[in-house]
């Protein structure tokens, strides 16, 4: 099984573009590594700007926001990258958007040439299938106890300090190498 720290590398960034979604259910750090990718993809003196959603590169918006914002805030924005090697499109809860919404983001994925599309939803059934033929599936099961103790042994043998975090945030601070699969 192929890592995602594999799969989403600067050198493929800068090759092709990518278009996935991350399905799983709320809170097991589907956006958080969404937003890993963007800064393994990003010069570091960056991080900081793509952390605090600063970057004019990342447009970022949810699925109940309706077809006239979308059209709105992605209008102008298939142009190349201003700050950032890339730009990124960043669409979650995609399981609220209407079916003009779905039906625009299938025409955005199949016609854009100048950014990376992520998608996030806690239900894969909810989605277009039409949709979903154009994207790399990634599915995120939930930690079990017994994964996240095992985690936390683990690194508390290495020495690494960890911050106060919960169950759901560990996806994201070890990069999802071992605990997702792939569709």
């Amino acid at each position: 099984m192929e890592k995602i720290k594999d799969i989403f590398t600067k050198e493929r960034a800068d090759s092709s573009l990518f278009s996935a979604i991350f399905c799983g259910n709320r809170g097991v750090g589907k956006r958080s590594c969404i937003y890993n990718i963007i800064k393994k993809c990003s010069p570091k003196e960056m991080w900081s700007k793509i952390e605090s959603k600063q970057s004019c590169d990342i447009l970022e918006f949810y699925g109940d926001e309706g077809i006239q914002v979308c059209k709105e805030k992605l209008q102008d924005f298939d142009t190349l990258p201003k700050e950032l090697p890339h730009r990124w499109l960043v669409f979650n809860n995609i399981e609220y958007a209407s079916r003009e919404v779905n039906n625009f983001l299938l025409k955005l994925v199949e016609e854009r040439k100048n950014f990376h599309v992520f998608i996030t939803s806690t239900n894969k059934s909810s989605v277009f299938k039409a949709l979903l033929s154009r994207l790399h599936i990634y599915l995120f099961p939930s930690l079990t106890k017994e994964e996240i103790t095992k985690i936390l042994q683990e690194n508390k043998q290495k020495s690494i300090l960890l911050p106060q975090v919960d169950k759901f945030t560990f996806r994201s601070i070890f990069e999802l190498e071992t605990y997702f699969t792939l569709n």
